[in-house]
């Protein structure tokens, strides 16, 4: 009877094949690969492996047939809609292979391409598991910095640290050590930032500037100056930058000239964190969360409340913010409903750090030292 069943499902075009297998989770996708050789073929289909990767653990995800021949699309529905421009902070983990998936598709290598979003799809599940089930391992850095570390910031297998001994470090994940360091603020590094072609590193000082630096020469390539006080917040995105500080306002910046094009006053007291939703919206945390249009400067567009003392770190896309606090709390506020869905609630001291992905996993961090995974879409804490 499968025979006959894989007979049947082989005559039909395989695009049809392909939508049909896209409703199937991963188990029945492997179960039915196994049926046939055919099936094995339509089974490793480059489009839908794409799909299971960006839209695996998250709800109502479909997968459809556009009008375009020889091409599919991925529509997504679910409360914070997730689709493949999605924006956030985090680097999504196939931008690391797009290289070799750029030099397969030159090639014609359509089975190099299949095999890596298959390879990426059992990475990614790979490291969920290890979290899930505790196995996760920590690898230690060499001891350079002489006070402590608060902020690091990561690109492909470079990492950059941000510390209180006034300089910012660069190191080599492969082989754990430190390979640069920045020297050249007056007081303590809050926070640091890595740029995309790993060339540029952003940093925010107790001195009240922000400084960029060539990586490879190891120099101060330019200092912006503006805010009266410590600099905690900071964001990148297309040229611009966006600062916050403990002088209450925020700044938004044009990187290559250097000029602060608009000055906003937060109203709050300090603007602990800020991130970019898109090139004219920014976030900002402080005594509450405010999502600001650079075309509006004279109010917030959205004010959100929650927190019973000051957000520490955030992060956000077009669709959710989540916050971390002094509180000992995390929040999960729907952008587009303007509305704060749960709060998290696990750490006993102060929220310091948090990231999610795509899968919905969110992983916070805290002064009472441990670290603890959520899912974003109902609040179940996972591991602690």
């Amino acid at each position: 009877m499968q025979e006959e069943g894989a007979r049947a499902v082989e005559k039909l075009p395989d695009e049809v094949v392909v939508a049909i297998l896209s409703f199937l989770d991963v188990c029945s996708l492997v179960q039915v690969a196994a049926a046939s050789h055919h099936l094995h073929r339509v089974a490793s289909d480059e489009m839908l492996w794409r799909a299971l990767y960006i839209c695996s653990s998250l709800p109502e995800a479909t997968f459809e047939l556009s009008r375009e021949p020889n091409r599919r699309a991925i529509r997504v529905g679910t409360t914070f809609e997730y689709g493949l421009n999605c924006l956030g902070s985090g680097a999504i983990d196939a931008m690391t292979c797009s290289t070799e998936l750029d030099q397969a598709r030159a090639m014609g290598d359509r089975e190099a391409i299949r095999q890596r979003w298959k390879s990426l799809y059992q990475r990614r599940a790979h490291s969920q598991r290890n979290w899930r089930q505790g196995l996760a391992k920590a690898s230690l850095m060499e001891k350079s910095h002489a006070g402590p570390v608060f902020a690091l910031s990561m690109w492909e297998n470079i990492v950059a640290s941000a510390s209180s001994d006034r300089t910012i470090k660069l190191w080599d994940t492969a082989s754990q050590r430190c390979v640069s360091t920045l020297t050249g603020h007056q007081y303590a590094v809050w926070n640091v930032k890595l740029l995309g072609d790993v060339d540029t590193v952003l940093s925010a000082s107790d001195d009240t500037t922000v400084k960029c630096w060539n990586t490879q020469s190891s120099t101060c390539t330019r200092t912006l100056h503006g805010h009266t006080s410590a600099i905690w917040g900071m964001d990148y995105l297309n040229g611009k930058l966006v600062t916050g500080s403990t002088d209450t306002k925020i700044r938004h910046w044009d990187l290559e000239t250097g000029k602060c094009l608009l000055r906003i006053s937060g109203k709050q007291e300090t603007v602990w964190c800020c991130q970019f939703i898109d090139c004219n919206t920014f976030v900002s945390g402080g005594r509450d969360v405010r999502v600001w249009d650079v075309r509006i400067t004279d109010r917030a567009k959205t004010t959100f409340s929650g927190h019973l003392d000051a957000i520490r770190c955030l992060q956000a896309d077009p669709y959710r913010i989540v916050t971390g606090s002094y509180d000992s709390s995390s929040v999960v506020y729907d952008l587009v409903a303007g509305k704060n869905m749960f709060a998290l609630k696990g750490h006993s001291d102060s929220v310091t750090t948090l990231q999610y992905n795509r899968s919905a996993m969110l992983v916070t961090s805290s002064f009472d030292g441990t670290f603890a995974e959520w899912n974003l879409l109902n609040g179940e804490l996972i591991t602690k």
